[in-house]
Order: structure tokens, then sequence, then C-alpha cells
């Protein structure tokens, strides 16, 4: 991570983008952010995360400057985003299953 004394406030990128029809009651919504950000302590610090909410509930994955290489954060974007095409995927292809018996 940069030493702090050097990071201005800087928003890189940001963007959100809506996930339901403009016509539905619900709410979800992905949020994807890298930027130079200042904590509560007044320290300036880069952050980089990418944010999926659905009405109450939110994940957010965020890269950890510490622990997490740049190239290790965009392998779990990556994965992420793969598992999510796949899942579409076989929704897409599966035959909703029924339950036609009757107590």
């Amino acid at each position: 991570m940069p030493d702090d004394s050097s990071l201005k406030l800087e928003t890189r990128y940001n963007r959100r983008t809506w996930l339901n029809l403009i016509d539905s009651e619900a709410t979800a919504s992905v949020v994807a952010f890298d930027g130079n950000v200042e904590r509560r302590s007044g320290q300036v610090e880069s952050v980089s995360f990418l944010e999926i909410t659905d009405c109450t509930f939110k994940v957010r994955l965020h890269q950890m400057y510490e622990t997490d290489a740049r190239d290790r954060f965009l392998c779990k974007l990556r994965r992420l985003a793969g598992e999510v095409s796949r899942f579409a995927d076989y929704l897409e292809s599966s035959e909703p299953k029924v339950n036609h018996e009757t107590e």
C-alpha cells in the first residue's frame, strides 16, 4: 500500500448498475469502485470494491491492499463473473421442477 501522505482524494472508477427492471418494486444493484477515500481517522486509503445489493442484503468484495495483490483481486472478480455466467446458463437450460403431488 502506498504511503498515505502521497495519496490525494480521487475517484478512478465509480459505477452503479441497477439490476431490476425500471418498473420493479424490488431494488437490486451492483456498485464497482476504485479510488482513494478518506477514512474517519482522516487517513486517505486506496480502495477497490464490488458490492452487490438485493433488497436488504449485500455482499462486498474488496481488495485488501495489505494482503491482496491486484492480480489476486482480479482473479477473484473473474471467478465470480464466471460462476454467475455458469449459474445463469444452468437456470436458462433447466426445466422448472414442479411438485404435482397432492397431500
